[in-house]
């Protein structure tokens, strides 16, 4: 009797990727699917360098160009190899690595950079929508590691809002306004603030090099959505306010917005003149058709729900003339 494996299919992004296991906090699909995920063997041959990221001194990723895609490599943790014309993705974890940790790298770093790769234009940040599916418009939350994207996208869908995706938006700008498509992949926080915001969830360990857990909040869960959203602001996180102070949006330059966009926007390689030219269309693009504002949050918010909830208040008003000059 032959043995036949089941796989899963589900939908990230606006991409449908079929994988041998389930992953049961994603979205399911029922269309063919864009790339097939499987394990197996790295390819030893060094291909073409085309980025190396460094964190904290250390190599995190190398990108190389290998025969038939690109390689992905993160050092100690494993490797993925993206073969567009097969639509395969080849995932080999070192020895002893985690699943989970595997898991992480493909839906968080490499789904992102194979639609770059693509072409697609995709920013570091985290979104939710407002109003209904029909009517609703997206609000993304841009900023350096650290500035609290996650939290505040978070807080937001806990008090109405829709989440839409963490650290990951795939933009088009094909269409008047330009849209974000959901990534439904839950969102990724510190344990004492997923403690907070999710008690009756303790969430998963999201990889073993870090102590952040992926919590899909019950109240986000049951709003997902599929559809790509219109994009209403884009709101840039800036340096934090005092304790116990309200939020405030203030103005901030297309220039400036543009230059943030750029540095959050997701490369495969910094260095390639045409692929440089393409971000910056992409940033200009973007930042011409969608307002643009600086978010400051208190530092230490005690009450998330209280001071998001704000946000939302405040971010309905971008576009009119009653924001607070920079400062």
């Amino acid at each position: 009797m032959t043995r036949t494996t089941r796989s899963y299919v589900y939908r990230i992004a606006g991409v449908v990727i079929e994988v041998p296991g389930p992953l049961p906090s994603l979205v399911p699909a029922d269309s063919p699917a864009d790339l097939v995920i499987g394990w197996g063997v790295s390819p030893t041959v060094p291909g073409r360098l085309l980025r190396s990221v460094e964190y904290e001194g250390s190599v995190w990723m190398r990108i190389e160009a290998v025969d038939g895609g690109t390689s992905y490599f993160f050092p100690g943790l494993g490797s993925f190899v993206v073969e567009p014309d097969t639509r395969r993705v080849t995932c080999s974890p070192d020895a002893g690595v985690q699943s989970n940790t595997m898991w992480h790298l493909l839906l968080d770093q490499v789904l992102p950079l194979y639609l770059v790769s693509q072409g697609e234009f995709v920013l570091h940040a985290s979104s939710v929508a407002t109003g209904d599916e029909l009517n609703g418009r997206a609000i993304l939350f841009l900023g350096e590691s650290g500035t609290g994207k996650s939290s505040t996208a978070i807080g937001c869908a806990l008090v109405g809002a829709t989440l839409l995706g963490d650290d990951f938006a795939l933009i088009s700008l094909d269409v008047d306004p330009p849209t974000v498509a959901p990534a439904n992949v839950g969102v990724r926080l510190w344990e004492e603030i997923a403690a907070a915001v999710s008690p009756d969830d303790p969430g998963a360990p999201v990889a073993e090099f870090t102590s952040k857990v992926r919590i899909f909040p019950s109240a986000a869960r049951s709003r997902a959505v599929t559809d790509p959203q219109p994009i209403g602001a884009l709101v840039f996180l800036g340096p934090r306010l005092p304790a116990a102070t309200e939020p405030l949006l203030e103005t901030i330059s297309s220039a400036e917005a543009f230059m943030h966009l750029l540095e959050g926007s997701y490369r495969v390689t910094v260095s390639d003149p045409e692929d440089r030219l393409r971000a910056m269309d992409q940033a200009a693009r973007l930042v011409n058709s969608v307002p643009s504002v600086r978010l400051r949050m208190p530092e230490n918010v005690d009450d998330l729900s209280s001071s998001c909830e704000r946000v939302l208040e405040l971010v309905q008003d971008v576009g009119q003339p009653a924001l607070s000059p920079a400062r």
